[in-house]
């Protein structure tokens, strides 16, 4: 089920075209990750869906509703931290989310228990004004998750953390994402996307270039199979006579690039067919960070 959608979605700023007819679909219960250089509209988009900002054209949707005119029943049950955490520096960690509290009216329990989440119940009853860069973003995300929101907008959620603070905050998001909730986060950090991210959108100068799951993106480059063997002479001849084209790599290793027309799986097939002892084979698989780089080569 789509939970977030939008339709050609366009957004100008003083004649300049922002973005392009933004095609959107969130699926409930996804960690999409909104991917584009800087510039890109990235924010703009995150800001445009949370009513932020007005567009030009276009339609947004949640759960099947456009948002104008159920803006507020929608965004009850939506978290944000956008642009940075905001927060009272001469209150403490407890204090503001006391201030935060005078709105939902949970209580306590829930204030240490996001705390805890995020990694600040140490840091409770510290001025936030005396925080790290770091536990500023921790609390405010803490404060994005406070009321328990079905969907969850996150806009560079692990600027200025430390190793540390990515690893616990990549744990949070891979917790709420196994208790049901929707996470559409904006991040430069790939290879942290490449390990939560169930679905991808790639934003290039306003144009979506691509929106669907991680997995089928990956697949759009080919894969690079090293092939070690007793003879990568006979192996190419081999390959060559099925209309398998390879290059040797380094001295009795040969590269195998597979498409769609040559998987990894026939390609191991025609390796034990040969009859040539195979002694290694390695695939330099395709990261998302890798896929990224290319399409925005293009």
């Amino acid at each position: 089920m789509t939970i977030i959608e939008t339709q050609n979605l366009r957004f100008c700023f003083k004649k300049q075209e922002i973005l392009k007819d933004i095609c959107l679909s969130v699926p409930e219960g996804a960690i999409y990750g909104y991917l584009g250089q800087n510039g890109a509209g990235k924010t703009t988009t995150i800001r445009i869906l949370l009513g932020l900002l007005p567009f030009l054209q276009g339609k947004v949707f949640f759960h099947g509703k456009e948002f104008q005119p159920h803006r507020l029943s929608i965004l009850t049950k939506v978290g944000a931290l956008v642009g940075g955490p905001s927060y009272y520096p001469d209150l403490t960690a407890l204090e503001n989310l006391q201030c935060l509290d005078c709105l939902y009216q949970i209580g306590k329990n829930r204030m240490n228990e996001v705390l805890r989440w995020v990694g600040l119940e140490v840091a409770a009853n510290k001025k936030v004004g005396k925080f790290s860069t770091g536990m500023k973003q921790r609390l405010g995300i803490a404060m994005a998750i406070y009321h328990d929101p079905d969907i969850l907008f996150l806009d560079e959620p692990m600027n200025g953390l430390d190793p540390e603070g990515v690893h616990d905050i990549r744990h949070l998001m891979l917790r709420l994402h196994q208790e049901g909730k929707t996470i559409f986060c904006s991040s430069h950090i790939l290879s942290e996307m490449d390990k939560i991210c169930t679905h991808i959108g790639i934003l290039k100068e306003g144009s979506l270039l691509y929106d669907g799951t991680l997995v089928d993106l990956v697949k759009k480059v080919n894969r690079h199979i090293h092939v070690k063997c007793a003879d990568a002479e006979a192996l190419a001849t081999f390959l060559e006579t099925h209309g398998v084209a390879s290059d040797l790599y380094i001295s009795g290793v040969l590269s195998v690039i597979t498409d769609d027309t040559l998987t990894f799986q026939k390609l191991l097939e025609l390796l034990i067919g040969s009859g040539i002892t195979i002694d290694a084979v390695e695939s330099d698989a395709s990261s998302l960070e890798s896929v990224f780089l290319k399409m925005m080569s293009v």
